[in-house]
């Protein structure tokens, strides 16, 4: 694991944008890289965050997890996801995005997001986890059931919208 400053033991830490890309439909939707969809689940695992999952027997797989004020996202597809998003993990935030950044050794954006009204420090995107954590997880349960059932650009922008407003 990288430290926070952005210097692992091998070296310097990836950057924001090799892990997080922007997605089309929205500045507040991050497609996480492939390559480290292991790392991010476990990132979730050990995070004490709830996640809602939801799945049966030749159906999507869906997981949604509440990150702060927003989501991150997984989406499986059961067959051809013809019309539908493709495989894999999505940060709902910018907020998310920069946390999830700080516990997997990321180099953090160093500039201001489209979409972010200020550029949060390690340390408050730390303490707003430690917040989130204390509170009942009944809540936090009911938050992450709002990304249930994403499986295309028009639920995911409902998704969007529903949290951060047009």
């Amino acid at each position: 694991m990288r430290s926070e400053t952005g210097v692992g033991p091998t070296g310097p830490a990836l950057r924001w944008f090799q892990v997080f890309r922007r997605s089309r439909l929205s500045p507040q939707v991050f497609v996480v890289a492939d390559s480290i969809w292991e790392q991010l689940r476990e990132v979730l695992d050990s995070s004490g965050l709830p996640s809602s999952i939801w799945s049966s027997m030749f159906s999507d797989f869906y997981r949604s997890t509440v990150v702060l004020d927003g989501l991150v996202l997984w989406y499986g597809p059961y067959g051809f996801p013809a019309g539908r998003l493709s495989r894999g993990w999505r940060v709902v935030g910018c907020r998310p995005m920069r946390l999830l950044c700080v516990l997997l050794g990321v180099e953090v954006p160093l500039r201001r997001l489209q979409g972010e009204n200020a550029i949060p420090s390690t340390r408050q995107l730390r303490e707003a986890l430690r917040l989130q954590l204390e509170e009942p997880r009944v809540n936090l349960e009911e938050r992450a059931r709002a990304g249930l059932g994403v499986a295309d650009a028009e639920s995911l922008l409902r998704v969007v919208t529903r949290l951060f407003g047009d």
